[in-house]
């Protein structure tokens, strides 16, 4: 969870405080400042094509440790950008690092080998670095850069990630089996142990890939992400439009990070309970009917309603990603089937800020952009239902 909230202040949460700040000061469209999420969400998707068969094979410790240097050392670079070029570049490769290497994609790839009785509660804890951000650390940066401009926030972040991710990097390990131990801390004799996992696993891994369900999962994660990074990126921005104070609009974002965090125990309770595809089909349908409620948001009590609502049904969503990819495949080669996923399923959520950063610029609006993320979401919804269910008996969840 360390780790997870570094490495969650270069995700939307925290990336949505810099989009309107930064473009005043630096003239530069909303369009070109939501494409450096864009690049994050493509660096860290192609890193995790070569750090998923490593966290497999070695663990994730110095994996991690190498993303929180990494990560820290580009974040303090962006102060002192002055073309649109170079903070693409810096912000691609640290919030890469920071993804793939110490956040939703390593986190979510190694917790599901370590738990399978309550593996959804145990996601919940460990994955909910990034909507922590959205209650604590968002606020403070807004009001920070209010205050003396948007250079400190990226201090901040620097700063806030060498602490974080560092320490964590250290308490890291591959998977139970290397300490003596089956998943929920069952011990067992080390001599039947396979420290190792061997390549014949590795390439079993990469087979996923021919089944139905692999793709079904990946458009299906698509649409939804397509959505929930669009709007979560431009969601302090569109308040800001609509007459809110920085003030105001940095409290509702924390509301719906707060809800976040309600919402990622409601859903790792539900994941143990019930097959994950009805979990995932729910939050999506929700997240689509919570978005309807903010472009009528014009009052304070409106836009609560919708961080509240739009807050508990995405707040699960990386948790149940990480739940569903486990539960149709095998957990011990997990990082490498995910890293093989992970570009495709992020195709959506690398053009969602941009496409939203654009037609805002396009228009002067996010009616058209939000409108389109509605329709993406409900499709979502029907997709998700339409996957067959895992093999999975939840009586030995309890």
């Amino acid at each position: 969870m360390l780790s997870s909230t570094g490495s969650g202040t270069m995700m939307q949460f925290g990336y949505t405080a810099f989009i309107k700040p930064m473009s005043v000061s630096l003239k530069w469209s909303r369009a070109i400042i939501s494409l450096g999420m864009s690049f994050r969400i493509i660096v860290g998707g192609l890193l995790s094509l070569l750090i998923g068969p490593i966290i497999d094979r070695y663990g994730i410790g110095k994996i991690m440790f190498l993303s929180g240097l990494i990560a820290s050392l580009c974040t303090y670079l962006i102060t002192k950008v002055y073309s649109p070029w170079q903070f693409l570049i810096l912000f691609g490769i640290a919030g890469g690092f920071a993804s793939a290497g110490a956040g939703e994609f390593a986190i979510g790839s190694v917790i599901p080998k370590w738990f399978i009785k309550k593996r959804g509660k145990a996601l919940a804890f460990g994955t909910m670095g990034g909507v922590l951000v959205g209650v604590f650390i968002t606020p403070i940066m807004a009001i920070l850069m209010d205050n003396y401009g948007w250079k400190y926030g990226w201090f901040f972040i620097s700063g806030f990630t060498l602490i974080t991710i560092i320490p964590a990097s250290f308490f890291m390990k591959r998977r139970p089996e290397d300490i003596g131990l089956l998943p929920d801390g069952i011990p067992i004799d080390k001599n039947d142990l396979e420290i190792h996992v061997s390549n014949n696993e590795i390439r079993e891994g990469y087979s996923a890939m021919k089944t139905i369900v692999f793709w079904q999962l990946i458009i299906a994660f698509n649409l939804n992400g397509l959505a929930i990074t669009g709007i979560v990126v431009h969601e302090l921005s569109y308040l800001l439009d609509n007459g809110f104070s920085a003030y105001t609009a940095a409290f509702i974002v924390s509301i719906h990070a707060f809800s976040g965090i309600c919402g990622r125990f409601v859903w790792g309770y539900f994941a143990d309970k019930i097959a994950v595809k009805y979990c995932l089909a729910i939050s999506s349908f929700g997240a689509a009917l919570a978005t309807l409620i903010l472009l009528q948001a014009s009052s304070i009590p409106m836009a609560l309603v919708f961080a509240i609502i739009y807050g508990l049904n995405i707040g699960g969503e990386q948790l149940l990603n990480a739940v569903a990819w486990s539960e149709y495949f095998d957990r011990n080669v997990l990082a490498t089937i995910r890293g093989f996923s992970l570009p495709f399923q992020l195709l959506s959520r690398a053009i969602g800020p941009f496409i939203a950063g654009l037609l805002f610029s396009i228009n002067g609006s996010y009616l058209i952009p939000f409108s389109l993320f509605i329709i993406t979401l409900f499709c979502s919804s029907f997709m998700f239902l339409s996957i067959k269910n895992p093999k999975v008996d939840y009586s030995l969840r309890t």
